[in-house]
């Protein structure tokens, strides 16, 4: 199929600047979704916060730490895995759930991706604050640092969004996609370095698991500066890396599919 690259770059550039619109569509999808409960968005907080003391409790006795310095890791390393999971687990459906919206409205569908990923800004915002208490529990000191998590957190968005367009064409085209995203995502929960630290496996294995890592390396970027030290300068360079090849390859994805999604829909 043709590629229409200007068309693609357009829809992405409309969208991008109706931040009000997808701001409003964020917003209202997290408040549908807790509508008529009475902790609203912090039951998912809550419940996030009682799986970490709990895995942090069992995990430290198990590795012989020390809670005080492995709960901050855990906490860390959980919240935002938790965003970028659930951000990859909608963008298989970002199109079908839309699929009336779609086919009665004629907008950039760029939107959608937005929205999904700003909504999961604003619940990852919310599961900070499980971050916040423990790093007052622990003592974690605030340090220049920190500031780093603000462009660790922007890459995972920026990159967030040309896999949940991927996984979003795929997922219309296939409907395998979004339940073989959910399983996969499930192994590599436990092959990333989240519960356990890098230093616990070396040689081959590990620089599979660990340098060849992608996920590792954008949890790091946030990771690192909410506990107060810089992310390795391999971290960086492997999140810039993947940024510009996976936007490369998507716009090409993209240009060429973007007109066949409400037909697959």
């Amino acid at each position: 199929m043709h590629a229409d690259y200007q068309g693609t770059l357009l829809d992405i550039q409309q969208a991008i600047r109706n931040r009000e619109m997808w701001m409003r569509l964020g917003w209202s999808d997290v408040k549908a979704k807790y509508r008529r409960t009475f902790l609203g968005p912090l039951w998912n907080t809550l419940s996030l916060g009682v799986v970490i003391l709990a895995m942090s409790v069992v995990m430290a006795r198990l590795f012989n730490a020390d809670l005080k310095q492995f709960l901050p890791y855990l906490t860390a390393g959980m919240v935002t895995w938790t965003m970028m999971s659930a951000m990859f687990n909608e963008g298989g459906q970002v199109f079908i759930a839309s699929e009336s919206l779609i086919k009665a409205l004629r907008f950039p569908l760029t939107t959608l991706i937005c929205s999904l990923v700003w909504r999961n800004l604003i619940l990852f915002g919310h599961n900070l604050g499980i971050y916040a208490l423990v790093a007052l529990f622990t003592g974690i000191p605030v340090t220049w640092a920190t500031l780093l998590a603000l462009p660790g957190l922007f890459l995972v968005a920026v990159n967030a969004m040309w896999v949940a367009i991927v996984l979003g064409i795929l997922g219309a085209r296939f409907r395998d996609i979004p339940p073989v995203v959910s399983a996969a995502l499930q192994i590599v929960v436990f092959v990333t370095p989240i519960f356990w630290h890098p230093e616990q496996i070396k040689g081959k294995l590990g620089f599979v698991l660990i340098d060849l890592n992608v996920f590792y390396h954008f949890i790091e970027i946030v990771r690192r500066p909410l506990l107060g030290t810089a992310p390795s300068y391999m971290s960086w360079l492997f999140a810039l890396g993947v940024t510009l090849l996976g936007w490369t390859f998507t716009m090409e994805l993209y240009s060429r599919f973007r007109r066949r999604i409400p037909f697959w829909l």
